[in-house]
């Protein structure tokens, strides 16, 4: 009996492209894409007046920040508060973060740390001066690249 042989079956992935609309398709409420929304504009004009060279990349339900391909902070719209439809920033730092502790004073809905993941996370209900954040930016990006900012 002749043997016969079955090239190797290959699956082809397509890329998504993600940005506000194809969120809002995907079911995020207009009101948690308008807070998100702020809170990037803000976070991106932090950076650029720091010069702190992070690539937003819009990706499924949440926009990493990254550092070549390592995420130095996220954003995440997929979060669910059925109260206040929060958006979560998450920063990859070493230990968990004592606002009161650090003197920032940032109006917010709560904070959480993720341990296993070293990841401390705030989330907002609204827009808000985010400004009072740039040392756990700063913190969190010394902690992923390991290299020092100014």
């Amino acid at each position: 009996r002749p043997q016969t042989t079955t090239e190797g079956i290959s699956t082809v992935r397509v890329k998504e492209e993600w940005n506000w609309e194809k969120y809002e398709k995907e079911g995020i409420s207009k009101r948690k894409i308008e807070i998100a929304q702020g809170l990037k504009k803000q976070i991106d004009e932090l950076m650029k007046q720091r010069r702190i060279n992070l690539n937003p990349v819009f990706r499924k339900l949440y926009i990493p920040y990254q550092s070549g391909r390592k995420n130095v902070f996220l954003m995440d719209l997929s979060y669910t508060s059925w109260e206040t439809g929060d958006v979560r920033l998450t920063f990859n730092v070493e230990k968990p973060i004592d606002l009161k502790n650090e003197g920032i004073s940032i109006e917010h809905t709560k904070v959480k740390w993720f341990g296993d993941y070293r990841q401390w996370s705030i989330f907002f209900n609204k827009v808000v001066d985010v400004s009072p954040l740039i040392p756990i930016l700063v913190r969190s990006y010394e902690y992923v690249t390991g290299e020092k900012l100014e």
